[in-house]
């Protein structure tokens, strides 16, 4: 069987098209997270320190979504966790997912329990956070739990996050400031580049055919 070498050529380029074609796009955004107001909403020791008391405050996050994991329209509540992004190890965690607090230092993909969280959507559109995070505060422990769009601050007793909510807020959309993101490149060293690849594999290919070329020939000599 001949090899048709640009036919083969020609499929490789192909394959390599389509693959790009596919590749996910990323989009990064603002969202709107903060602390709701009155007394039974922030207490000590945070009341007046991350927010104005007792009128709450309100405060900015910033994410990257994957726009290839959006649910679509009549799907309901749906959590996309960030490590379901194919490119989730190129993304900074700060730039993948940032809440700060006046007050307190910033939390971010990084510190969530596992180095997981999620983006809760609703029929499609963006309904608020899956979230933990450990942090110390003043010497003590405390959790930060982000249930959709219900966000609270706990203390930690014996290892345990309790049911006393020092801290009540929020997390709403809609996502603003919409804007498209690249991941930068990948940094793992000594791993060939797709046009590398394509030039390798189109060199084994011709070896290949005048390899074939070279073992026909005699027996075209002796018929």
């Amino acid at each position: 069987m001949r090899v048709n070498s640009s036919l083969a050529a020609a499929i490789l380029v192909l394959g390599l098209s389509a693959t790009c074609a596919m590749a996910d796009t990323y989009t990064t955004a603002n969202f709107s997270f903060g602390v709701n107001g009155g007394n039974a909403n922030s207490k000590p020791p945070f009341r007046g320190v991350i927010a104005p008391w007792p009128a709450g405050g309100t405060f900015t996050g910033s994410l990257v979504f994957d726009n290839n994991l959006v649910p679509g329209g009549g799907s309901g509540l749906q959590n996309v966790f960030f490590s379901s992004f194919a490119d989730i190890g190129a993304i900074p965690p700060a730039t993948a997912l940032s809440l700060t607090f006046s007050g307190l230092p910033a939390f971010t993909l990084a510190d969530a329990q596992f180095g997981e969280a999620a983006i809760q959507y609703n029929n499609g559109v963006f309904a608020g956070l899956f979230y933990i995070s450990d942090f110390n505060y003043l010497g003590n422990p405390y959790e930060l739990q982000i249930q959709g769009g219900s966000l609270d601050i706990v203390p930690i007793v014996n290892g345990f996050p309790t049911f006393q909510h020092l801290v009540n807020g929020f997390v709403s959309g809609p996502l603003t400031n919409e804007q498209s993101y690249t991941p930068p490149p990948p940094t793992v060293g000594g791993v060939p580049e797709p046009s590398t690849w394509a030039m390798m594999i189109l060199g084994f290919c011709g070896l290949g055919f005048m390899a074939y070329r070279r073992k026909s020939k005699p027996a075209l000599m002796t018929a």
